[in-house]
Parts: structure tokens; sequence; C-alpha cells
């Protein structure tokens, strides 16, 4: 059985296990923008790292450079890994008679979780705190996160549903609790 939830969500059910692949993919003037960031990110980036090792500065100067390129860094792997995510990624979900399975998968890699079933405490639509800086930051079109379904495990919360709309999300999360309960 093959069944699709909205444009970003597809659902195969085969026997005993159902897999579902999300993904989340840019619209054209997102991914314009967010790759055109990215350019012009990495070329100031570039561009200080020549500047650092030709300009003959002082030892203070010199400091200054090195902390502004680790920040530069970071933010230019997190802008990096948004857009191949965005471009490339999907999250994948496995569900057989013992457990589900949970990947974040970016060319065909990625770590496997796994959670045993009976200790899932059923699903539900992610709530964020409305004042939540990062629940607001979360919600921007080129980050990898913006989760929208979460279980309870163990005394945890697992999240995973990546910019989904919350129609699609609601769905899928029906579609899930009842696999929970008929997959035995």
């Amino acid at each position: 059985m093959k069944k699709e939830i909205g444009d970003n969500i597809s659902i195969s059910k085969q026997d005993d296990e159902v897999l579902i692949k999300i993904i989340n993919p840019l619209e054209g003037w997102q991914e314009m923008a967010l790759l055109g960031w990215l350019v012009l990110w990495t070329s100031l980036g570039i561009y200080v790292t020549f500047y650092l090792f030709n300009a003959g500065l002082e030892r203070d100067a010199y400091i200054f450079f090195i902390v502004y390129l680790s920040f530069w860094g970071y933010f230019e792997y997190k802008a990096l890994h948004g857009y191949l995510f965005k471009k490339f990624g999907y999250e994948l979900i496995k569900i057989n008679k013992e457990k589900l399975l949970y990947k974040r998968s970016l060319f065909k890699r990625g770590k496997i979780k796994n959670y045993l079933r009976k200790n899932i405490k059923g699903f539900r639509l992610f709530e964020p705190s409305k004042k939540s800086f990062a629940a607001a930051y979360n919600k921007t079109f080129w980050t990898v996160g913006n989760e929208q379904i979460e279980f309870d495990y163990l005394g945890g919360k697992v999240s995973f549903g990546m910019h989904l709309e919350e129609k699609d999300a609601r769905q899928l999360t029906v579609f899930l609790n009842r696999q929970l309960k008929t997959i035995r």
C-alpha cells in the first residue's frame, strides 16, 4: 500500500512494517535566497581569511580575527547544512512489531535512533512556547528544525516532522497513533 499526506509525506506499508518518508524542500525564492546568502557568507569568510594571513596584523587584531572566523565557521556550517538538508535530505520513520526507527538522512547517511514500541506513549502535535526565541527561530525556512510531532519515550520527549504544515502533521499524527495500535 502506498499513501501520501500532502506534498511532503509518503507512506508505504508492507506486511507488518510501515515506512514513512518526510521531505521539506525549499520553495524557489527560498532556495535562491539561501544559496545567495551562503555564497556571500562564504566569500566574506574567504576574504577575511586572506586578509588575516596577508595583512601583517598585530597580536590583538590577529586574535580578534581568529575569534571572528571561529564564529563565521560555525554559521557557515549551519547555513551549508541547512541548505544541503533542504535540497537532499529527508526524515525516515520505520515502524515494525518491536520498534520505531527514526533517521535524519542527508545523502542517504545519518544516525538511526531506535525506540521500543512498548515505551512509546502516543503521538501528538508539538506545542512550542509562544514567547520562546528558539521556537520563533526554528520556524524560519533556513533551519533544520521546527519539528511538528512528538511522543513521550522513557520520561523524555522525541520530536520529528520538520516544517510540516499543521494539516499534514495532524493527519500523520492520527495515522501514527493508529499504526501504534494495529501493528502488533
